[in-house]
């Protein structure tokens, strides 16, 4: 049961991707989630560089419920509960990171991309 919902999540996330316009200026971007009260938003790496580390503060408490990155792999450090979050890894230019978190009316006061850092 829990794999087939990893497999609609990437299917559903792969169909979000296909209905995405690539110039867009905004490195956030909100989903409507299938699964109801749980966030789905894409941070995108549009500083021209390969980063190594994505550093998010929230306005409130959320849970981290599953994330993937496309054009590299960025895993969460830490606890998946809180209101500051670092993944780290490698991600291309231009590449994206698709979290899920709860509740979805929480959502990132900051964030910041970190190159140089792993």
């Amino acid at each position: 049961m829990l794999r087939r919902k990893g497999v609609l999540l990437v299917l559903g996330l792969a169909a979000l991707l296909s209905l995405t316009v690539v110039a867009q200026v905004d490195w956030i971007l909100p989903y409507t989630s299938p699964v109801g009260e749980v966030a789905l938003v894409s941070f995108s790496n549009t500083t021209g560089t390969t980063v190594n580390v994505l550093h998010l503060e929230f306005d409130q408490e959320v849970t981290v419920t599953y994330y993937v990155a496309i054009g590299g792999g960025l895993t969460l450090l830490g606890e998946a509960a809180g209101a500051v979050f670092d993944f780290a890894g490698e991600l291309i230019p231009y590449g994206e990171l698709f979290v899920n978190w709860e509740p979805a009316a929480a959502f990132p006061v900051f964030g910041q991309w970190l190159e140089g850092t792993s």
